[in-house]
């Protein structure tokens, strides 16, 4: 008998990858956010990884000021990726200011996803993978 396929993901998770934003929890942390952050391939998206890593420092250091300011949906986005990529890759998890940066990258996320015109929230749905992921953005 074979066995039937099961996604370890939340099902909130598979709902963003069909568009509907609003099913992000609330408020959205780092700890909520890592199957999230895996439906974009920023790699792909930015071209690779000198490109996604000036992004990624660009909205680390507006982030560290205290908001969002000119960070885009995409840019924070891509920025949890990122930042996803590189703790595993260091295998450590961000702790203190760090951690509490990176919760407030989620929550401005959620919100710049939920602001989103249908035109945008178009558009973005296009860049989101199928619930694959492949082989550079998965360890």
């Amino acid at each position: 008998m074979r066995a039937i396929p099961t996604d370890p993901r939340p099902l909130w998770v598979e709902r963003v990858r069909l568009g509907d934003f609003a099913a992000i929890p609330a408020p959205f942390t780092w700890a909520q956010s890592d199957d999230l952050a895996m439906l974009l391939d920023g790699y792909a998206v930015t071209g690779g990884h000198e490109r996604l890593s000036c992004i990624y420092t660009a909205t680390m250091q507006v982030m560290g000021n205290g908001g969002a300011g000119s960070a885009t949906a995409l840019d924070l986005w891509l920025t949890l990726f990122y930042a996803h990529r590189g703790y595993r890759h260091q295998g450590t998890w961000p702790r203190g200011r760090e951690r509490e940066k990176l919760d407030r990258i989620c929550e401005s996320l959620r919100l710049a996803l939920l602001a989103l015109s249908p035109e945008q929230q178009s558009g973005f749905l296009g860049a989101l993978r199928d619930g694959s992921t492949s082989e550079e953005a998965r360890p």
